[in-house]
């Protein structure tokens, strides 16, 4: 049978035993109700239970749905990030590469002077060591010792001639010149020297050397091409010959004033 409850109906099952009551000759009836459960029941259940583990699927699905979206649009964020930035670092690239074929082409220009001045410094240096020679040749062929010193007297180049006064050799260069023994009989020129490095008076003096040569030595001002004082030039020239003549010449001379003289005195005496 069907028993409303909570205005819905469900089926119970009514049941009707008779009890015995000794003390009591009449009879007692017991009525109880039992709920049925329908086998069909049971579906309705699995159903109302299936829906929401449904719903929770949906749920997860639209979740990860959501979260794929917003990666998508992250990434895609990020790839527009990166497009703009290869962009940007593209337009840079260019950009330097406009510089660098700037700079070729200024450096091939530089390089193109560079070769011109190097050809002009070859051409300078073949001309200085055409006059470098021609100086030698021309200190060596007039004969004239020359010894140049800087403002505190160190020797920084000597002509062949000039080793007739000094012992010098080609390691003296950078020396002073003090250190080097003269050749000469007990004149010293070093003071000469140093007057015309503080008086830039030009000196002149007749020298004799320890093995009877006279040289006439000439102790001048150092002058560059500024017309700054850098030093003092000593040259010798020698003057032998010159001073041997003299001396032959007054000797003859006097011998003839001697001779003269003789005769007016004997005439005198006569």
């Amino acid at each position: 049978m069907s028993v409303k409850t909570n205005g819905d109906f469900h089926p119970v099952l009514l049941s009707i035993r008779t009890l015995f009551n000794p003390n009591d000759q009449q009879n007692l009836l017991l009525t109880s109700f039992q709920d049925i459960t329908q086998p069909t029941a049971r579906k309705p259940a699995r159903k109302r239970s299936s829906k929401p583990d449904e719903l929770r699927h949906i749920e997860e699905l639209e979740h990860e749905l959501a979260y794929t979206k917003e990666n998508l649009q992250v990434t895609i964020e990020e790839q527009y990030a990166s497009n703009e930035e290869l962009k940007c670092t593209n337009e840079e690239m260019q950009s330097t590469n406009e510089e660098l074929e700037t700079s070729k082409e200024e450096l091939q220009s530089i390089n193109e002077e560079l070769v011109s001045l190097n050809s002009e410094l070859q051409a300078k240096i073949v001309q200085l060591a055409d006059m470098q020679n021609d100086m030698k040749n021309l200190l060596d062929n007039i004969q004239v010792g020359t010894i140049f010193l800087d403002q505190q007297l160190i020797i920084r180049r000597f002509t062949r001639d000039a080793t007739q006064i000094y012992r010098l050799v080609t390691s003296d260069v950078g020396r002073a010149l003090s250190d080097i023994k003269p050749e000469l009989d007990g004149d010293d020129l070093l003071d000469a020297a140093n007057a015309v490095l503080d008086n830039l008076v030009p000196i002149e003096r007749e020298v004799k050397t320890l093995n009877g040569n006279w040289y006439l030595a000439r102790i001048q001002p150092y002058r560059t091409l500024e017309n700054m004082i850098d030093g003092v030039v000593l040259t010798f020239t020698n003057i032998t010959e010159r001073t041997r003549a003299i001396a032959v010449q007054e000797a003859r001379l006097l011998a003839e004033g001697i001779v003269n003289t003789v005769p007016r005195t004997a005439a005198c005496a006569q």
